[in-house]
């Protein structure tokens, strides 16, 4: 385990904020299922939002706005990296110490914002020239003008996180997702075009700034603290490396096909893939924001704390799994009945990624998890590997293929890395094939067939109107649900009557 770098002396450093009441073993894990909760609900909100944004924009935007958003994303989400250079990761992994390590943390992530910015408006012709799309310089250079203002939500989140306080995060994450989803309805409407992806960053980044910092208790002096950088940049720069190839590898593909393909091919992928991912981000961020605090703060007992990780991935995969298969066998009727024929190419492709989805559901705890135990080494090997592997299967894929078989090669890659990712977690554990048994055994089982036999039900009911789309879609889930909790209370009992249990509570607590 890489030892966390001490701070340096500070005169008379504010006190660590006292801890919230019910941090022993029951209350941490209460604090943590409240939090994934609320997480839960608000991103249940949000990808309901996403999905009628997309809907909304399929209707008012061509394949090559979606394409040409995908290209200049692979530029912004490296320069994201910069920005965040792990910092919201090392704060929390110092939570004790918080107040001492703010304002040092607040100006290294102003000037990190401002350098990632600066890096993009230098990277937006480079990237036009490269890609051979003109229009990707300026949906570049908008968002170089959110980096600072996104930079200097890094202490604010963390400080809420370090004190548990996830409805409030959650709240703040909800108001990104309206305002986002509104503006990029607005200007696609007013006629923007791929524009409109792009003029709601920096707007949404100065106003949700201003939210979270009214939530926070820290302030902030005048002095940079520039003492103090050099121990927040060894961990967070070992953090940023295996970041970087974290994002290669979900850049990876629009990449690829952005120097072998033109963008309308690449809004195709761009939009079967967002799809694809609803499901995954669903089930893994409500779990992975609450999930890295409290495992943090179990770093000196690792064995509650590998305990507590796998009882999180197997409530993760009891409903990730049949989901992501769900979602493959509604991918024909639900894009026949939302969306009109300009996107009908995007249904195999959803379909493929979708499967691929199902294993790929406990990766981004995973990841977590090697924070939580300060594992950065491990980490950085874990994403390399993992980058390594995936370009050079999407590299063939678009080489001796077309687009479908990039789709093919990218799922094929989904489906190992998560388990590879948990077999690393739990390594110094001893435990990764017996947890890996735990997780995956049962939903393995039972989704296959219960999502099977629902689609095979649904084929039975004629599709060529909109209402027997519908009907398909309503049978296909609603006998997907009934099969799958069947065959759940008989393979793995005690799981089904936990998540259902999680699930009663939310629901009192909601009444």
């Amino acid at each position: 385990m890489t030892a966390s770098p001490q701070p340096a002396p500070q005169p008379n450093p504010s006190p660590a904020a006292p801890r919230p009441q019910g941090q022993g073993p029951q209350g941490l894990t209460g604090h943590t299922l409240r939090g994934t909760a609320w997480y839960l609900l608000t991103t249940l909100l949000s990808k309901g939002i996403t999905t009628l944004t997309q809907v909304v924009l399929a209707w008012l935007l061509l394949e090559q706005d979606f394409g040409l958003m995908a290209l200049a994303m692979t530029v912004a989400a490296f320069s994201d990296l910069l920005r965040q250079a792990g910092l919201r990761q090392v704060l929390v992994h110092r939570q004790a110490d918080f107040h001492a390590w703010a304002g040092p943390g607040a100006w290294m992530s102003l000037a990190l914002g401002l350098f990632a910015g600066l890096l993009m408006l230098a990277a937006g012709p480079v990237a036009a020239e490269l890609y051979d799309a003109p229009a990707v310089r300026d949906l570049i250079w908008i968002m170089a003008i959110a980096s600072p203002f996104q930079a200097l939500a890094t202490i604010p989140t963390a400080r809420l996180e370090t004190q548990l306080r996830f409805r409030a995060v959650a709240a703040v994450r909800v108001y990104r997702m309206v305002a986002t989803a509104a503006l990029t309805i607005g200007f696609a409407a007013m006629g923007f075009g791929a524009l409109a992806f792009a003029l709601p960053v920096p707007l949404v980044a100065v106003s949700s700034l201003v939210l979270l910092w009214r939530q926070t208790d820290v302030r902030l002096s005048r002095d940079p603290g520039f003492h103090a950088w050099r121990s927040l940049l060894g961990d967070g720069s070992l953090l940023l490396i295996g970041t970087f190839a974290t994002t290669a590898v979900s850049q990876g593909d629009y990449i690829v096909l952005g120097l072998t393909h033109d963008a309308a091919t690449v809004g195709v992928y761009f939009f079967a893939f967002n799809l694809s991912i609803q499901t995954i981000t669903l089930a893994t961020q409500s779990l992975m924001a609450a999930l890295f605090p409290a495992l943090s703060k179990l770093k000196d007992e690792p064995e509650r704390q590998a305990a507590a990780f796998v009882r999180a991935l197997r409530a993760l995969a009891f409903a990730g799994v049949p989901l992501s298969l769900l979602q493959t066998a509604l991918a024909d009727p639900g894009l026949r009945l939302l969306f009109d024929t300009r996107w009908l190419a995007s249904i195999p492709l959803l379909q493929i990624l979708s499967l691929g989805m199902a294993l790929r559901v406990v990766t981004g705890p995973c990841v977590s998890m090697f924070e939580a135990q300060g594992r950065y080494m491990a980490f950085i090997a874990a994403a390399t590997t993992n980058a390594v592997t995936f370009f050079a299967a999407i590299g063939a894929a678009a080489h001796f293929g077309d687009v479908t078989t990039v789709a093919w090669a990218a799922a094929a890659h989904s489906t190992l890395l998560g388990p590879g990712y948990m077999l690393l977690a739990l390594r110094p554990h001893g435990t990764g094939l017996r947890a890996l048994r735990q997780v995956f055994a049962g939903p393995i089982l039972a989704g296959p067939a219960a999502v099977g036999a629902a689609w095979w039900l649904g084929q039975q009911i004629p599709a060529d109107t909109s209402l027997g789309l519908l009907t398909r879609i309503a049978v296909v889930s609603l006998a997907t649900g009934v099969l799958y909790l069947a065959l759940a209370r008989a393979l793995m009992p005690a799981l089904t009557r936990e998540v259902l249990g999680y699930a009663k509570a939310l629901r009192r607590r909601r009444g």
